[in-house]
């Protein structure tokens, strides 16, 4: 990882930071799907972040070098309960991660991983899972650089509806 990275918890006082980190990871997802996603609202995306770091749940990391924050990634804990077609488990959900593009491939997104691969393993956490979407490409191979496998595949048919 780069040096001088300090990866650590986010804390509620840096919401118009972590707000900014996910604007571009918003604006990405929106402009190549804007059926499935929002326009970037920063006012409502901090509500949500100030909620999130509140949910005991989840844990929202930074990257932080040099006193500035230059990525982020929000994980939630994931359980299912036992029905007749699946065991029950307890999982982590990878479920926003972001880098600065002026920082990405300097190790960020590696040290972001690795920390939250070690808190895992010291809470008994044996599978950390995450979505990416189909028009991700560099994320899937980042990600896989990372040791992450597909699990499954996901497949939509959009149809069009005439009006009434």
């Amino acid at each position: 990882m780069t040096a001088n990275v300090l990866v650590r918890v986010a804390r509620a006082l840096e919401l118009d930071v972590l707000a900014e980190l996910n604007e571009e990871l918003q604006r990405l997802h929106f402009e190549n799907r804007p059926d499935q996603f929002n326009g970037v609202d920063s006012e409502e995306l901090k509500r949500w972040l100030a909620d999130t770091l509140q949910t005991p749940a989840a844990t929202v990391w930074v990257a932080e070098m040099r006193g500035v924050l230059v990525g982020y990634a929000i994980v939630f804990r994931r359980e299912r309960t036992a029905t007749p077609f699946c065991p029950a488990r307890v999982w982590w959900e990878l479920d926003a991660i972001g880098v600065r593009t002026e920082h990405r491939r300097t190790g960020i997104g590696r040290g972001l991983v690795g920390r939250i691969v070690a808190e895992a393993e010291s809470a008994g956490i044996a599978d950390i899972e995450l979505n990416s979407w189909a028009f991700n490409t560099s994320a899937q191979a980042a990600f896989q650089r990372l040791g992450f496998k597909p699990k499954s595949t996901r497949f939509e048919l959009r149809l069009t509806i005439k009006s009434v």
